[in-house]
């Protein structure tokens, strides 16, 4: 597999990833009681879902660089990402929405590390490192509205197999 493929499964991978977790936060959004939750997790899925329409665009880009014939086997094989539903998992619960939030995003920087230490494209790499310091920054947003259920996963999230299928 070259880099370009390797690539588009990174690209393919991170873009379902987001499209689930917008999907989720909007979901919260629409049961939230508390404004400041709701517009948390508006934003939040606002952001994601630009990001995903970015990465969309760097799908786009990556497919014209490739020879025709490796295409459809992109095509035909989607990614298909296992993501725990948020709004089952814990309904009106506000601490643990937030508390599965802050863990679902400490996880995306570890992807969104392990894919800028795959990918060597400039354009890649400045978006990549963009929606990183925006998940930092979103991190850092949950942590000040004084909700102290992060520090008990501070040390559970230890890293682990990465999630991207990097073989065909």
């Amino acid at each position: 597999m070259n880099s370009r493929e390797k690539t588009l499964r990174i690209l393919r991978s991170l873009k379902y990833k987001n499209l689930a977790h917008q999907k989720d936060y909007q979901q919260i959004t629409q049961h939230a009681d508390r404004l400041l939750i709701k517009s948390f997790f508006l934003n939040l899925s606002n952001q994601k879902g630009n990001f995903a329409a970015k990465l969309q665009q760097e799908i786009e880009r990556t497919e014209k660089e490739l020879p025709q014939d490796s295409i459809p086997v992109f095509s035909k094989a989607p990614s298909v990402e296992k993501t725990i539903p948020l709004l089952k998992t814990s309904r009106y619960e506000r601490h643990g929405l937030i508390k599965e939030c802050y863990r679902r995003e400490k996880r995306n920087i570890l992807l969104y590390n392990y894919a800028l230490s795959q990918i060597s494209e400039s354009g890649l790499r400045e978006v990549l490192t963009f929606q990183r310091n925006k998940t930092k920054l979103w991190l850092r947003e949950i942590k000040c509205m004084g909700i102290r259920v992060y520090e008990d996963i501070e040390g559970a999230l230890e890293p682990s197999p990465i999630e991207f299928d990097t073989k065909i």
